[in-house]
């Protein structure tokens, strides 16, 4: 279980007054609560239309109704799909549905407040639109007999998103899926929900990069009302189509392109917050539909972390002191990581902690390969949280030898069992920007000069640090490639760079491995950054501490330190002042490769 510290829950104002939500609940004894099955945006004062479905099933006349409320609501989220049309056949009878506030009709409520009133042509006999004044909690609806149905406000939904609350979703639930979108790059500020039914397709009308994400959602809720079309000269030219599956087997959902002859469908993770293609000023996370129900308050009013890449990280420091009460100041190295993704270490023992951690950094590093002489001897490690929150190490090398032991996170340095001459601390991310001079060391000993360390930033000014890494001279390492969708945040990229090998790296979509090192030409400045690619090589002197663009992490920065310059001034560049020099786009690399790693 990850327990982030530091959250807060965000009281988000960004959802527009505009937004109105129809929350459609299981008729039953029990009332309106708990019951939520389905739910559908849309502007005020921006009509749409409705499939609505017979008060007995599949639209055949006199026959016994044995449709749900999950079942009729398909027909809500999806008119077209395999689930409606069992339910309406041949039948097609709309209705043509918008909400409004209630200054035009002077019906006021004992608070001073207006109402909305719900006006549908459903609501009368004659097909004629009808306003009726839809009271709290819910009331009876028209369209779909089965349900009962709650009118709010996108505030009233951001206020108490509880009233989506279903503990036990029906089983048809499990057919849909909500896009959500959010104005903001963290995915905190809820401007929009979308229902979809799975394994059937989805148009949407795109927006260009000049409405913002509020005036954007217009057109996903109501493509065809006034709102979107007085966004006339920003609408993109065409309409992007896509389909959303689930793998049943393992869980995972999957965004796949509208088209039969060259289709292709992308994992989906749930947590991802990510930029949106069809509305470049929102950002968005596509949730299944029983996860939503469960836990609406985690999409809908997610608490603000600190940073959820940071959390999801973790370092370990090796000191050279043994002493547990005083071993800062004597740090060697710093090596990171993805909490849960298992990593292995080759041990040493020298009696030499600077020596030993060569093994940390690269266990092929010829310094290391000195110090075991020929004997390999690796420790699975994995850093988790705890039931309560707390990270803990857990160790093959620990008491207990080829099985886990798990330590809880030392307050101080602790005694290291893969490298006995050390002790070592255990930080989160966060932890390290937030104290990053626990890494600090005057006059590092000079097995450090062997040690580069490259640092990838989140934002172009190098300045929001997201991950780094400690790397061997003369030691050929390999880094997956994440393929440039847009689709990932720098988070999501650089658990490949962390832990190449780790569950969360398959959670994104990468081209091949890329090979590098860093070296010097007989032993002498400059150092050079190589890179292999079909057998070719090619080497270019680094610039240190030079902001970059990335091209294996699409959206990440990165610069390359040396160890000793780290270790001497970590604060420098964990959390660099503001002013820091940044990447202008005549400095960023055209013609000349890429030095990796990027």
């Amino acid at each position: 279980v990850l327990v982030f510290m530091g959250f807060g829950f965000h009281p988000t104002d960004a959802i527009s007054d505009e937004t109105i939500y129809y929350i459609y609940q299981s008729r039953d004894a029990l009332g309106c609560g708990g019951h939520a099955v389905s739910v559908r945006g849309q502007l005020l004062d921006n009509s749409f239309s409705i499939q609505r479905v017979s008060s007995v099933g599949g639209g055949a006349a006199g026959s016994q109704s044995t449709t749900t409320c999950a079942d009729e609501t398909f027909c809500l989220l999806a008119p077209q799909s395999n689930q409606c049309l069992a339910l309406t056949g041949d039948v097609a009878s709309t209705a043509q549905v918008s909400v409004t506030f209630t200054d035009q009709s002077g019906i006021i409520d004992s608070d001073g407040q207006e109402q909305l009133l719900e006006c549908d042509t459903s609501n009368s006999d004659n097909n004629q639109q009808l306003c009726i004044f839809s009271p709290p909690p819910c009331s009876e609806s028209s369209a779909f007999p089965s349900c009962v149905v709650t009118l709010l406000t996108g505030q009233e939904l951001v206020d108490d998103p509880s009233v989506l609350y279903n503990p036990n979703p029906p089983e048809q639930v499990r057919e849909t899926a909500y896009v959500v979108y959010y104005s903001d790059d963290i995915c905190t500020d809820v401007e929009a929900l979308h229902g979809i039914v799975l394994e059937t397709s989805n148009t949407v009308q795109g927006v260009d990069d000049t409405v913002s994400c509020e005036e954007s959602v217009a057109c996903l809720l109501n493509p065809t009302g006034p709102s979107c079309a007085a966004l006339e000269a920003s609408l993109s030219d065409t309409t992007t189509g896509f389909v959303v599956k689930r793998d049943n087997e393992t869980g995972f959902l999957y965004s796949c392109s509208d088209n039969d002859e060259s289709a292709t469908c992308r994992n989906i993770t749930t947590s991802a917050c990510t930029k949106s293609q069809m509305f470049p000023n929102c950002y968005q996370r596509i949730v299944w539909g029983p996860d939503l129900l469960s836990d609406p308050e985690s999409i809908v009013t997610p608490p603000i972390p600190v940073d959820f890449s940071l959390n999801s990280t973790y370092y370990l420091i090796y000191f050279e002191s043994l002493d547990s009460r005083n071993c800062i100041g004597t740090s060697v190295a710093i090596e990171g990581g993805m909490v849960g993704d298992r990593k292995t270490f080759q041990t040493a023992n020298s009696g030499s902690c600077a020596a030993d951690t060569a093994c940390l950094l690269d266990p092929t590093s010829p310094r290391c390969i000195s110090v075991i002489g020929g004997q390999v001897d690796t420790a699975e490690i994995r850093v988790t949280y705890n039931e309560v929150g707390s990270l803990q190490l857990c160790d093959t090398s620990n008491v207990g030898a080829g099985e886990d032991l798990c330590l809880l996170n030392p307050q101080n340095c602790d005694a290291s069992s893969i490298y006995p001459s050390c002790t070592y601390a255990l930080l989160t991310g966060s932890e390290l920007v937030a104290g990053p001079s626990i890494l600090q060391r005057e006059n590092p000993p000079e097995e450090v000069e062997d040690s580069i360390y490259v640092l990838y930033y989140t934002n172009e000014d190098c300045i929001k640090f997201g991950a780094l890494r400690g790397l061997m001279m003369d030691t050929v390492n390999e880094f997956p490639q994440v393929e440039d969708l847009e689709l990932y945040t720098c988070q999501d990229t650089l658990a490949c760079f962390l832990s190449p090998n780790g569950e969360a790296c398959e959670d994104v979509n990468t081209v091949g491995m890329t090979k590098s090192y860093f070296t010097t030409e007989n032993g002498t400045s400059p150092l050079l950054s190589c890179t292999e690619d079909a057998g070719n090589e090619t080497c270019t002197e680094v610039e240190f501490e030079t902001c970059k663009p990335s091209e294996l992490y699409p959206g990440c920065y990165y610069s390359t330190v040396r160890g000793v310059d780290l270790i001497s001034n970590p604060i420098r560049y964990i959390t660099p002042p503001t002013n820091a020099p940044s990447a202008s786009p005549s400095e960023m690399p055209t013609e000349t490769p890429s030095m990796l790693p990027t």
